[in-house]
């Protein structure tokens, strides 16, 4: 996963429910920094939202929230497409919006904290902060 080889992990982020056994899903694509769309074994569709981080919104309020927000999309999206088939997903739960809440993993790396560490995304403290 050579875009996010660079990073480091993250310090512990916001308290998270236990985690469950890893499933092995495949990408149908990326909605932005912290959200994509994946395969289930059985050829369903689920909307996933990476446990523990925040990005900038594409819908931005200023140029930097912006120019974040491309950044922490392109970057998920190319750390997801070097190893297809080998993303797993640790489930937490489900947000208010029905979105399974997982940590993301390729080849064993933790996407959302590879983000974080990289200043594209930042931990979730339990409530959106401006990035503008």
């Amino acid at each position: 996963m050579a875009v996010l080889a660079a990073a480091s992990p993250a310090s512990a982020g916001a308290i998270r429910p236990p985690p469950t056994k890893p499933v092995l899903v495949k990408l149908a694509r990326v909605i932005d920094g912290d959200t994509i769309v994946v395969r289930l074994a059985d050829g369903r569709a689920e909307r996933v939202r990476i446990a523990g981080i925040d990005t900038a919104e594409l819908s931005a309020r200023c140029r930097e929230e912006e120019r974040l927000a491309l950044t922490a999309r392109t970057a998920l999206a190319a750390a997801l497409a070097s190893s297809p088939g080998t993303i797993r997903l640790v489930e937490h739960g489900r947000d208010r919006y029905d979105r399974l809440i997982a940590d993301v993993l390729v080849d064993g790396e933790d996407v959302g904290r590879a983000l974080v560490a990289l200043g594209i995304a930042r931990e979730w403290t339990g409530r959106r902060e401006p990035w503008c």
